[in-house]
């Protein structure tokens, strides 16, 4: 479902497209996930998060 909608969204194929996905412990996920992700990476963002501190005001 994720890659079908990435190809009608963006036009792509199925090939050059992947998705992976990994398990966080939710006691983990700012030092795992969210600072050095999606925090570290604030620029290329197109959305930002609802939460943490990236969320707007």
């Amino acid at each position: 479902m994720v890659v079908e909608a990435a190809k009608l969204i963006f036009g792509s194929s199925g090939e050059s497209l992947s998705v992976a996905i990994f398990d966080v412990d939710p006691a983990n996920w700012d030092d795992e996930v969210y600072n050095p992700e999606i925090q570290a990476n604030e620029d290329k963002l197109y959305k930002r998060p609802g939460y943490g501190a990236l969320a707007k005001p």
